[in-house]
């Protein structure tokens, strides 16, 4: 009986030809069911392999900002990946969150981006540093301000006096 090209009858063919690519199949099977918390966030910045779902619900308020939607240069690269690696590989991995960026291991950067542009920045403009986690948490220190400065600029639409 033959069975692909495989002589059955034959126990070397059928160890080559059935055996090994079914154990194949099953090792293949047993890693796409891998836990994805076992991986690192340097270890892609591609897609998720094998589909694997976001750790976090898209729709999750702490990690909804991104430099997308404000008027920041997101061109080039920062840490040897594009904004757009970064933001893909954070929104799989981001386990924390700092002012609505999610963040990669610790919010460190975020946290000195912040703090440098609360002395140093004034402008989205300024906001450059050599990880784009630095440049988030400068632009979020940039607009915290300028919310701010737009609140207490019209104080009494606010309470609904006017």
């Amino acid at each position: 009986m033959k069975y692909a090209d495989c002589d059955v009858a034959e126990y070397d063919h059928m160890r080559n030809c059935i055996v090994y690519p079914t154990l194949l199949i099953v090792a293949a099977s047993t890693l796409a069911g891998c836990d994805k918390s076992a991986r690192t966030a340097t270890d892609a910045d591609g897609p998720t392999p094998f589909g694997m779902a976001d750790q976090h619900p898209p729709e999750d308020e702490r990690y909804a900002r991104d430099l997308h939607s404000e008027d920041i240069d997101t061109s080039g690269t920062r840490g040897g990946r594009t904004y757009a690696k970064f933001d893909a590989l954070r929104d799989r991995e981001a386990l924390d969150a700092f002012e609505g960026f999610g963040c990669l291991g610790s919010c460190e950067g975020h946290k000195a981006g912040f703090n440098w542009a609360d002395a140093n920045a004034n402008d989205l403009d300024e906001c450059r540093g050599k990880s784009w986690s630095f440049t988030e948490g400068c632009a979020a220190s940039v607009l915290k301000r300028s919310e701010a400065d737009a609140t207490a600029a019209s104080p009494g639409e606010e309470i609904g006096l006017f």
